[in-house]
């Protein structure tokens, strides 16, 4: 996509401009639209370009019908710690620290993975990654992860805008690939 963006540079028929027959200036002013000031023009540059990619939504979709509590359906996601993610007859419970990560602060987390009946599970590949799917982009670092006796000690993450966020976790258990993910609402309070 191409965004045109007005000149900043001053007209070649200012009356200062030495180069520009004062006729040719007058004929050509009389078609053109007028500038903007440089000022106006940057601002307006800045409401598209926001518009366009999108930063700023806090997310989307349909609100929660009024009247009751939601269904476990239309919860909102979590944002405070534990988190669990289910699936395939696994639960991860993914313990951040802090418990409330603020915007752009790094911080870490401890995974633990079990089955449905509650019995340990040994990850022999694991990785914890967040992503804020409707923008398109994950983390801008690069989280460690090392193997712990209870589970998976992850270090260096850090969600830098708030909003809608995805964890997501991808492991090999028993030889076979695991996916599990699960919704977090990353709170604007370090803004």
């Amino acid at each position: 996509m191409t965004i045109a963006l007005p000149s900043l540079r001053p007209s070649p028929c200012s009356a200062r401009s030495p180069r520009a027959p004062r006729i040719a200036c007058a004929a050509r002013s009389e078609r053109a639209a007028p500038a903007l000031p440089p000022a106006t023009a940057l601002l307006a540059t800045l409401a598209v370009i926001a518009a366009l990619t999108g930063c700023g939504r806090t997310g989307g979709g349909a609100s929660p019908p009024t009247g009751g509590a939601p269904t476990a359906a239309e919860a909102p996601p979590s944002s405070r710690s534990p988190v669990e993610l289910k699936g395939g007859g696994l639960v991860a419970t993914v313990t951040l620290a802090p418990s409330q990560p603020k915007v752009g602060e790094l911080f870490a987390a401890t995974t633990v993975l079990r089955r449905d009946d509650g019995s340990p599970v040994q990850a022999s590949a694991f990785t914890l990654d967040a992503t804020m799917p409707s923008h398109g982009h994950g983390m801008m670092t690069d989280p460690k992860h090392t193997a712990t006796a209870a589970g998976w000690a992850t270090t260096g993450m850090k969600l830098h805008m708030h909003g809608a966020w995805k964890l997501a976790i991808e492991a090999t258990i028993d030889g076979k690939p695991v996916h599990l993910e699960a919704d977090w609402q990353q709170a604007p309070e370090a803004l």
